[in-house]
């Protein structure tokens, strides 16, 4: 049994009615997330999401509300080194504008806007090959090996550690997970899982966050802790804007014996996970 052709006529009409589907899915989202500080900073930190893509807003939000952060089409992702899975089917589509060129009386063209129509595009999670330059990434090189790195800190927190795309921050904690963000390389993650893990051992309870301090010495003390575990590994460890921020409000009231103790900690268990070579190189470092 043969399926009928789909009429051109047919067709038009469906990709004009799945147009008008996802411009009120939009138009519903943008009238949520306006209507409190924190859909604005939702939409406001996709949008700024570094050196991955350079949608208009429009197009940003539509992937975002499709389920996405970062979404090339086909052949941008070659150009970036990176392939379409086989078998992968795009779920995501973006605006892209008609021009129409026309031709004045005196044999000069000029191109005007007619209409947008529906792109499909794929998701970062859809393609693999090189890693997307990101400017989370440092240039350094580790002598532990990560995965030493992501095994203690899921032995010492009790939960595990995810890998997602963050945006522009390096990652988080609910207490119920240590989460990095997958476009980082190594030794970032590696920044990142520690300061987090701070927050989980410090800041968190089976209850859920712990505001025993105030929001400023808890980023000083995770970014304290993440500068001392991190100078044992022979690391380098540019203290983040949040620390920086933080810093004059929250330093007389983070608790400096908790941040010695703590790091101890980690270090500790570290050390049971090296071999007697990466011990040797953490200390020429």
């Amino acid at each position: 049994m043969t399926t009928a052709r789909m009429s051109k006529e047919d067709y038009a009409t469906m990709k004009q009615g799945e147009q008008k589907e996802l411009q009120g899915r939009l138009d519903r989202f943008m009238k949520e997330a306006i209507s409190t500080k924190a859909g604005m900073k939702s939409l406001t930190d996709h949008y700024r999401i570094s050196g991955l893509y350079g949608y208009s807003l429009t197009n940003s939000i539509l992937i975002k509300i499709q389920g996405a952060t970062i979404a090339q089409s086909f052949n941008k992702w070659k150009e970036l080194s990176r392939c379409v899975k086989a078998g992968e089917k795009s779920h995501i589509s973006i605006f892209a504008p008609i021009i129409k060129k026309d031709k004045n009386d005196d044999g000069t063209e000029e191109t005007k806007l007619v209409g947008y129509r529906m792109v499909p595009i794929f998701a970062y999670e859809q393609t693999s090959g090189e890693p997307l330059a990101y400017d989370h990434n440092s240039t350094e090189c580790m002598d532990v090996p990560y995965t030493k790195v992501l095994k203690v800190a899921e032995e010492l927190s009790g939960v595990a550690v995810v890998e997602e795309i963050t945006g522009n921050a390096r990652g988080y904690t609910d207490g119920t997970k240590l989460v990095v963000s997958s476009m980082s390389n190594d030794v970032d993650k590696t920044k990142t899982l520690i300061h987090e893990l701070g927050h989980k051992l410090l800041h968190t309870s089976k209850a859920g966050i712990k505001r025993e301090v105030s929001q400023s010495a808890m980023e000083v003390e995770a970014e304290s802790i993440g500068y001392l575990v991190m100078s044992f590994l022979g690391l380098e460890f540019n203290l983040s804007k949040a620390y920086v921020a933080n810093y004059a409000a929250g330093i007389g009231e983070a608790r400096t014996d908790l941040i010695i103790r703590c790091a101890d900690k980690v270090i500790k268990a570290l050390k049971k996970e090296l071999t007697e070579e990466e011990q040797f190189l953490v200390a020429l470092a």
